[in-house]
């Protein structure tokens, strides 16, 4: 049997089939190409050339002659410059040695899309400014240290990336840019933002300031009224402004690895969100507006400092997800039973003496992860729990497990060990879930048998 692979076309062939044709379309990309054979700038008709994952260390001096190229990819090479391209729309440089964007850049006054991500920029010329078309400006995982402030002259851009930078400040005149709808900054060293930073970006959708030791955020954060998701996370707020409530479209907001020790009553006006991350704070309490936010599909709380979770918490009724492990809660509102829409309820390492019989309500509950806590007995109601299908009260002080327990049908996972029991038996645990289910199952027998002649006694009686 033979293969069918077809061979490779020779790069030169490719390229004078091209010219003969005149192609708009080129594709060179993964040939191992050390070097653009000068060729290729003859061919006149081209709109189109990718040339990723090849070697290049540059390109032919007249590849400015090819001018009807509109799109341009060369990622994954290693250039050191670009040429005198100024019709371009589309320039994808990412994973090169380009160590500045030079003033050449001033030249391509139809540019739409810059991605300069992952190269080792240090200088981005102040000729950008000149790039009237450009609406993306992808230049992160560079080594900048500043920003020209004639960027801000670029009214058509939506989209800006400078993740993993260095940089320290930011042009105060940066709020001009008022057509953005994305603004990464995480992982820069700013500290802090100018104050009216936000200020025109009424349009802005997707703002990350995530890993960059900001410790507060300037009142113009009333302004993003537009704004879906926003990634404040591993920075040093202790607080949020009261400003934070009029950001009424948000839908995800991560505040992980913070200071904060409270939230704002206005928290509570953010009426959009379906779900917030706050693990890794020093949070003793929730607001009682938290009942307000009744979009939430999930709230992460781990590691925290809560003692209790307050009861308006039930009012959540498309709630799913909900995590606690590593705080100090007590006890759990008899109110939660009311979170019908709830599937993981996590809870470890709390300080949980017994929980409510009305979490028997929540049918929808899948996982429930009460391990190293204080509890000391279950109620029978956890037999109600007909969608269960992880549940782990290891590490607590259960003496007896309730026999309802062998109820719980869809169940896949149960841990119960490190617990003093006595029904069942170590020796029973120690074999695996299996057999304690076997064994509260034979109880739940013995005592419905008992249950039945009771019955019958009181029968013959009557």
């Amino acid at each position: 049997m033979t293969d069918n692979i077809q061979p490779e076309i020779p790069t030169a062939k490719l390229i004078e089939n091209a010219t003969k044709s005149k192609e708009k379309y080129l594709d060179l990309s993964r040939r191992e190409l050390t070097e653009l054979p000068k060729e290729i700038t003859k061919i006149h008709s081209l709109e189109d050339l990718y040339v990723y994952e090849n070697k290049l260390d540059a390109l032919p001096d007249n590849i400015g002659s090819l001018n009807k190229l509109k799109r341009l990819s060369l990622s994954e090479n290693h250039l050191v410059s670009i040429g005198k391209l100024n019709n371009l729309t589309v320039l994808d440089f990412r994973y090169n040695q380009l160590t500045e964007i030079g003033e050449w850049v001033g030249r391509m006054s139809n540019l739409r899309i810059l991605d300069a991500r992952y190269n080792k920029l240090t200088k981005l010329d102040p000729n950008i400014g000149n790039c009237k078309s450009l609406s993306k400006l992808h230049i992160s995982y560079n080594s900048l240290k500043e920003l020209p402030s004639t960027i801000v002259k670029i009214k058509t851009l939506q989209e800006l990336d400078l993740e993993g930078n260095q940089l320290t400040t930011l042009p105060q005149e940066l709020h001009l840019l008022s057509s953005l709808k994305l603004l990464m900054l995480n992982r820069n060293p700013l500290k802090k933002l100018p104050d009216d930073l936000f200020k025109n970006y009424g349009g802005l959708i997707d703002l990350n300031l995530s890993y960059s030791q900001i410790s507060t955020l300037p009142n113009s954060i009333s302004f993003l009224t537009s704004l879906q998701t926003l990634d404040l996370s591993n920075n040093d707020f202790s607080a949020l402004p009261p400003e934070i409530g009029h950001l009424q479209k948000v839908h995800e907001m991560n505040l992980n690895e913070n200071q904060l020790q409270s939230l704002p009553p206005e928290f509570g006006k953010l009426v959009s969100l379906k779900e917030v991350q706050l693990e890794g704070n020093q949070l003793k309490e929730l607001p009682t507006q938290i009942e307000n936010l009744t979009a939430l599909r999930k709230i992460n709380l781990n590691d925290n400092k809560l003692t209790s979770l307050p009861k308006e918490m039930s009012k959540l009724h498309l709630l799913k997800e909900l995590y606690v492990n590593e705080n100090k809660v007590v006890q759990l509102p008899q109110s939660f039973g009311e979170l019908k829409s709830l599937a993981i309820l996590k809870m470890e390492e709390n300080k949980l003496e017994k929980i409510p019989p009305q979490l028997g309500k929540l049918s929808l509950l899948e996982s429930l992860v009460l391990s190293g806590n204080k509890l000391k007995e279950l109620p029978p109601e956890i037999g109600l729990l007909c969608s269960l299908k992880e549940f782990n009260v290891s590490e607590n002080k259960l003496t007896i497990l309730p026999p309802e327990i062998a109820l719980l049908s869809n169940l896949t996972e149960l841990d119960v060990l490190d617990n003093p029991l006595k029904s069942p038996p170590e020796q029973i645990c120690e074999e695996g879930p299996d057999f304690v289910l076997q064994y509260l199952a034979r109880q739940l027998r013995e005592r419905i048998n008992q249950q039945n002649m009771a019955n019958l006694g009181d029968d013959d009686d009557r």
